[in-house]
């Protein structure tokens, strides 16, 4: 049982990567899709199949022919049951590379999921979606780079960024969702969001359980007062937010319907 990286047909065990693919000072543009295998199964993987092709046809960049079987290939080879999954199509030396990235999945503290984490605001903005869409997952993350920086020294987990209007996005790897009054928001797709597979299970997982959802336009001052606040993204799945800016949510314990959906997505991991 091995970490290993796929390139263009070849096999190289994870440390022999830096060596063999990432040659030379080489600036990449791509798409990519993280994805997690649990025990020997890809969760969910039409769905992020699915936006990394749309991804690669907003970027004009070719996809090469049977990435599903390559995957399943890949995976198998690895010979790992739990894995973190990353599929990338990048352009380099003037052709189009597929690279699929197989190391083993992390595992999130068990007090991340039963007292929650941390999470701040910060004041680089999000994107127009005018200009840079953020439908397409691509190689291109300098605004969260920047907005990463910010928090340094915040002990954050996660740090969510606000639109130039002042309205909630996301987080740097999240999509981020807040309960009020047994009602359950999170920010609209068209204020400049990646519609995150994890989020769309989350919605549905409200829908199948008649928990009111809505998609709406959120600020600071929703987050500051809500009842409970948790992020969605592919590797923890769904993970409770107990702090906000240094402030306590709610009570400042994982709240009821965050336990809730929780559960839910846990049935459908299994």
């Amino acid at each position: 049982m091995e970490e290993i990286v796929y390139l263009d047909g070849s096999i190289y065990k994870l440390k022999e990567a830096e060596v063999n693919i990432f040659k030379g000072n080489e600036v990449f543009n791509g798409v990519f899709e993280s994805l997690i295998v649990v025990n020997g199964k890809i969760f969910r993987l039409e769905e992020h199949l699915k936006r990394l092709f749309n991804s690669a046809k907003v970027l004009q960049i070719a996809l090469p022919s049977q990435i599903k079987e390559t995957i399943l290939f890949t995976v198998k080879k690895s010979n790992l049951q739990n894995i973190y999954l990353r599929v990338s199509i990048v352009q380099r030396e003037k052709k189009n590379s597929l690279i699929i990235l197989v190391k083993k999945a992390s595992i999130y503290p068990k007090e991340f999921f039963t007292k929650g984490v941390s999470i701040s605001f910060v004041s680089t903005q999000r994107n127009y979606d005018e200009a840079l869409t953020p439908k397409v997952k691509c190689s291109n993350f300098l605004a969260n780079v920047l907005a990463k920086n910010e928090i340094v020294s915040r002990n954050s987990f996660e740090i969510v960024s606000l639109n130039s209007k002042g309205l909630i996005t996301e987080g740097t790897i999240s999509n981020i969702f807040l309960v009020s009054e047994e009602t359950v928001y999170t920010p609209k797709i068209s204020l400049g969001i990646l519609e995150g597979v994890t989020r769309n299970i989350a919605i549905n997982i409200c829908k199948n359980l008649n928990i009111k959802v809505k998609e709406e336009c959120l600020t600071r001052y929703d987050a500051y007062t809500a009842d409970e606040i948790f992020l969605t993204f592919t590797s923890a799945g769904i993970l409770p937010a107990t702090k906000v800016d240094s402030k306590l949510v709610g009570s400042g314990k994982v709240g009821k319907i965050s336990k809730i959906i929780h559960k839910e997505y846990r049935k459908k991991l299994r």
